[in-house]
């Protein structure tokens, strides 16, 4: 595969897709749903000199080529918006076609792979209520901040792996559940960008080397967490609130610091049964930083050092690996 995405899997049924992690998929929970790479596109219909096919049966594709920036919404049947569910644009867009795409009151599916973009506009789909799944463009930077704030249908996105950076915000108070995948390619995570969600399992790849603030506060659903190599901070409130945690959180060698509240809770974790950190030399790390202070496993012949380390010294059983 030439792509990067990330699969979310339903929780009612639990399993991972027959794919490699480097496919990255966010799939969910859509019954039934066919493979976005293997499904058959929709086409217009034979060559009729027109930008759009507007046949309105039931989950078919509708796709328009917009030739110039500007006039989607010359495309657009203003007395049929109900029929635009499953839309997908190539071409060029600006800022007066992302309001017209954001003002279909009916639109589930929105594919803008093929569109010439590299960014988007900060909010472009915030809070559109019906919207359930997002592919961004194939050239995109940077997913924007505030992108699909508060889009509380949204359970599927996809990007690529041109994609670097996930804006602050960007899902935040979505409906995302499942498995998300952070693949490799992505660099830096936004402040709160996956707050709120109801996640399952959270896989962060080598790209990260820092969890930004609140990034995946409020997941209360989120039982199991495994982290890049690479991450060296985990700021403040990264995994606040995400009450449902179990087995070890597992820090990586190169961590630095953890941050004041980064996995803490207004309801203890009572199903984290220890910290493992493998850095043979103890973090930073700040009061009220982890769930609890019951049981530690640290390198060999780092047990000392962890036992002289301000908060570590609070563990009730520190051990060595």
């Amino acid at each position: 595969m030439n792509f990067l995405f990330v699969t979310l899997i339903s929780l009612s049924t639990f399993c991972f897709f027959s794919c490699n992690k480097e496919d990255l998929p966010i799939e969910e929970n859509i019954p039934n749903e066919e493979d976005p790479e293997t499904s058959p596109e929709t086409s217009p219909e034979e060559d009729n000199d027109e930008n759009t096919d507007n046949n309105t049966e039931e989950n078919e594709t509708i796709l328009i080529t917009v030739d110039e920036a500007g006039t989607l919404s010359e495309l657009i049947d203003k007395n049929n918006l109900e029929a635009y569910k499953d839309l997908k644009i190539s071409g060029h867009l600006n800022n007066h076609d992302i309001l017209t795409l954001k003002l279909l009151p009916s639109l589930k599916k929105l594919d803008l792979e093929n569109i010439e973009n590299t960014e988007l506009p900060d909010y472009a789909f915030a809070e559109h209520p019906t919207l359930m799944e997002i592919i961004f463009p194939k050239n995109l930077i940077k997913i924007p901040d505030f992108v699909c704030y508060k889009c509380a249908s949204l359970n599927k996105i996809k990007y690529y792996e041109n994609t670097k950076h996930i804006g602050q915000r960007a899902f935040l108070y979505c409906n995302l559940s499942g498995t998300l995948y952070i693949t490799d390619n992505i660099e830096s995570i936004g402040r709160g960008c996956f707050e709120g969600n109801i996640l399952d399992t959270i896989i962060i790849g080598n790209g990260l080397t820092e969890i930004a603030p609140m990034a995946f506060s409020f997941n209360r659903s989120l039982k199991h967490l495994e982290f890049g190599e690479n991450i060296e901070f985990f700021r403040s409130g990264c995994f606040n609130s995400c009450d449902s945690i179990t087995g070890f959180i597992e820090f990586p060698s190169k961590t630095k610091i953890i941050e004041d509240g980064a996995f803490t809770s207004y309801n203890p974790l009572k199903f984290v049964e220890g910290i493992i950190c493998k850095n043979p030399i103890p973090p930073v790390l700040e009061d009220r930083a982890l769930p609890n202070y019951n049981y530690l496993k640290v390198p060999l012949n780092s047990k000392s050092l962890y036992e002289q380390s301000m908060y570590w010294s609070n563990f009730l059983v520190i051990e060595e690996f």
